[in-house]
């Protein structure tokens, strides 16, 4: 019997593609970071990735991958074009694709999911979008973080706790917000610790433009303790993802997203 019509083992060609958003509207808080574990571990699993790099402020994702995409995100509505990017690699290459937007994004793609109709697309061609919120606990952020939930029910969200960027008491900020916990209870959004990492090193990794998972390669550096914590920080990182249900064992059962107003008829009732 021939082989050639049998898929590698770990090919991940039979899933539709995701458009992973990294996000959060606030410089400095480690979307790049976050990015660049979320394009590792796709890598560690045979995925095929477009990584995009809207942040030309601080180019990263440019920077340490060379198939990278670099895409500006502005307000300017003649420069909205710019975002569709996004989607044709994804509907038209078939290629799983992961963001890292920069500060103060949320406004110009807001308006590019209203004018160019993306998330109706996207259901109709089977493409599941993800936005991963990355913060460190400023409430600014987490307004901002409700008014996304609220305004696209259609995105998986998965808040995410930098935990390199505070300590874990200034995480109480969250009991300001009870919706944000009784979303996490009712499964309308997801929420995981991201590790901590040294700056010196990732200024390290930016300044040499490599991939952790290039530092973590043996071959890659003659530094062993070097290598050892990047291992050590990229299987924290590749844990933290595991616990999602965007990365179960079952990929495509991605938990069904309830609706805040049903979230809300809850919250009502229970009062």
């Amino acid at each position: 019997m021939s082989s050639s019509t049998k898929k590698p083992a770990g090919s991940k060609s039979a899933e539709k593609p995701r458009i992973h958003l990294v996000s959060g509207d606030k410089g400095g808080t480690g979307k790049s970071v976050v990015s660049a574990m979320l394009v590792d571990y796709c890598r560690s699993k045979q995925q095929v990735i477009q990584p995009i790099d809207g942040d030309m402020t601080n180019p990263t994702l440019s920077g340490a991958y060379p198939d990278a995409i670099e895409m500006v995100v502005s307000d300017d509505r003649d420069m909205r074009s710019q975002l569709n990017t996004i989607f044709v690699s994804a509907q038209k290459e078939g290629k799983t694709v992961i963001v890292d937007l920069p500060a103060r994004s949320e406004s110009a793609l807001s308006a590019w999911f209203s004018e160019y109709n993306v998330l109706s697309l996207a259901e109709a061609q089977g493409i599941k979008f993800i936005k991963w919120w990355v913060t460190d606990g400023d409430p600014s952020t987490l307004d901002l973080f409700s008014k996304s939930v609220k305004g696209f029910p259609e995105i998986r969200h998965i808040f995410v706790k930098n935990m390199g960027l505070t300590k874990p008491v200034h995480w109480t900020v969250l009991e300001s917000w009870p919706e944000i916990g009784q979303w996490q209870q009712d499964g309308t959004i997801e929420m995981i610790e991201f590790p901590w990492m040294d700056k010196l090193l990732i200024s390290r990794v930016r300044r040499a433009q490599q991939t952790f998972g290039e530092l973590a390669d043996a071959a890659a550096t003659d530094d062993i303790l070097t290598q050892g914590r990047v291992q050590g920080f990229l299987r924290q990182g590749f844990m933290a993802l595991e616990q999602t249900s965007v990365f179960s064992q079952e990929p495509d059962k991605i938990l069904a997203r309830k609706s805040v107003a049903s979230a809300s008829e809850k919250e009502t009732v229970s009062k």
